[in-house]
């Protein structure tokens, strides 16, 4: 499955479960450093192999954040895959919870998998999800597992 056909089989999800967004951290349950091939639910989708990095998928839009080290590796790995690169730490590049902030209506829901985020980052996210008006949905299964077929 390429990455498009990934895409939409995780917004046929998203709409079923009446979200607008998924966040797909790079992190496992134990927050390791290097994570077991198992769960790595983000290079999976996004096809970016990189070791830093977080995606957004939206019903329309997607994004992948990395920093500097990644920049032309994952300008090269997404290309034709339909997410948008965010260099990370550069002039008007918005964070996550920036974007969270701005692109998303009110009354939108982000899911995540509360085992793979650090308390501190959930809190971020759902501080700016709130302050559009908006709520952070900590989902029982991980939603990029559901169409993994073939996980290690």
């Amino acid at each position: 499955m390429d990455v498009p056909a990934k895409l939409a089989a995780l917004r046929k999800r998203l709409r079923a479960l009446k979200l607008d967004a998924y966040f797909v951290p790079n992190a496992d349950p134990h927050q390791s450093e290097y994570a077991p091939a198992c769960f790595e639910r983000r290079a999976w989708l996004s096809g970016f192999s990189g070791s830093a990095g977080d995606v957004l998928v939206a019903r329309k839009q997607a994004w992948l954040w990395t920093d500097g080290r990644y920049f032309l590796q994952a300008e090269q790995q997404l290309q034709g895959s339909g997410i948008e690169l965010m260099r990370q730490g550069l002039p008007g590049v918005p964070t996550i919870d920036e974007l969270l902030a701005s692109a998303l209506n009110k009354g939108a829901r982000v899911g995540v998998d509360p085992r793979v985020i650090s308390p501190m980052l959930a809190d971020r996210l759902r501080n700016a999800l709130l302050s559009r008006g908006a709520e952070l949905v900590l989902l029982e299964d991980n939603l990029v597992d559901a169409i993994w077929l073939d996980r290690p």
